[in-house]
C-alpha cells in the first residue's frame, strides 16, 4: 500500500462559513415557504443541526411531509448554485504551507463539484 503524507479537512464550517453564510440564508428561504408560522434562529438552527441533524429536525421539528422535504432539498441544491461561502480567514494562508507539506490542501466535501480556490 502506497503512503502519501496529507491533511484532509472537512468543508462546511471547517474550512468555509457555509452555514452562516448559505445554509441558515437558505433555510429562511424554505421556511417562509413551507412553515411561515415558525421562526427558528440562527442558533437554534446550528443546534438542531447537530442535534438531531438536519433531517432530524425536518422530520421531528418541522414534521415535513416527503414532498416538502423533496421540495426544499431542490430549493437547496438551486441556492448552492448561485451562492457560494466564503473561506474562513486563517485557511488561505494554510495554502503554501500544505503545498510544501502535503503537495495540496484537499478538502472533503459531499458536492459533486468542489472547485473552490484558497485564493478566491
Amino acid at each position: 500500500m502506497l503512503r502519501y503524507p496529507c491533511l484532509v479537512l472537512d468543508h462546511d464550517d471547517t474550512t468555509v462559513d457555509s452555514t452562516r453564510a448559505v445554509n441558515y440564508p437558505q433555510f429562511c428561504e424554505a421556511m417562509a415557504r413551507f412553515r411561515p408560522q415558525m421562526e427558528i434562529s440562527e442558533a437554534q438552527f446550528f443546534r438542531y443541526c447537530f442535534d438531531p441533524g438536519f433531517y432530524g429536525m425536518c422530520e421531528q421539528v418541522l414534521r415535513y411531509t416527503p414532498e416538502e422535504m423533496e421540495a426544499h432539498v431542490a430549493m437547496w441544491k438551486a441556492y448552492h448554485q448561485a451562492h457560494h461561502p466564503q473561506f474562513f480567514p486563517g485557511i488561505p494562508p494554510l495554502q503554501p504551507l500544505a503545498f510544501i507539506l502535503f503537495s495540496a490542501l484537499p478538502v472533503s466535501s459531499f458536492r459533486p463539484v468542489f472547485l473552490y480556490a484558497l485564493n478566491s
